[in-house]
């Protein structure tokens, strides 16, 4: 697991969301994995790491691979998100989780739930700091 899908789930921890279940085959022939997923709600999320240094994930065969995965998936009724490295350590994936997982879909105030992850950001932030604090 890296250290960007553990800084994920501490921050779902924190808000006291569902915990979701790691690397997740959801395919019956290939080996395909989600990082983070709550099969029950076919959701999952994808931690993208390396996408400002040319990884794997950046780069022509990872990203059409990529595709493929995730095109499979919402053709098997899963909802896919994506999260690179920048969405995780400010916020923005951790508020749309919350969306998803806390409100009801169809009533999601998203300004209500900027307020509680705002309220749990210094949580949020003393575990980031430490993190990087931390030699990886």
């Amino acid at each position: 697991m890296s250290q960007l899908e553990e800084t994920l789930i501490a921050q779902i921890r924190i808000l006291g969301l569902p915990a979701p279940e790691r690397e997740v085959r959801f395919h019956p022939v290939r080996r395909w994995r989600f990082d983070l997923a709550w099969s029950g709600r076919k959701l999952a999320a994808e931690v993208e790491g390396g996408t400002w240094v040319a990884g794997r994930h950046s780069r022509g065969k990872g990203l059409s691979g990529d595709c493929e995965k995730y095109n499979e998936a919402v053709l098997a009724g899963w909802r896919v998100l994506r999260f690179p490295a920048d969405q995780i350590r400010d916020g923005r994936a951790i508020t749309l989780l919350e969306r998803v997982l806390r409100l009801d879909p169809e009533h999601v105030d998203a300004g209500q739930v900027r307020v509680r992850v705002r309220r749990a950001r210094p949580q949020i932030l003393r575990l980031l700091s430490s993190q990087a604090a931390t030699p990886s």
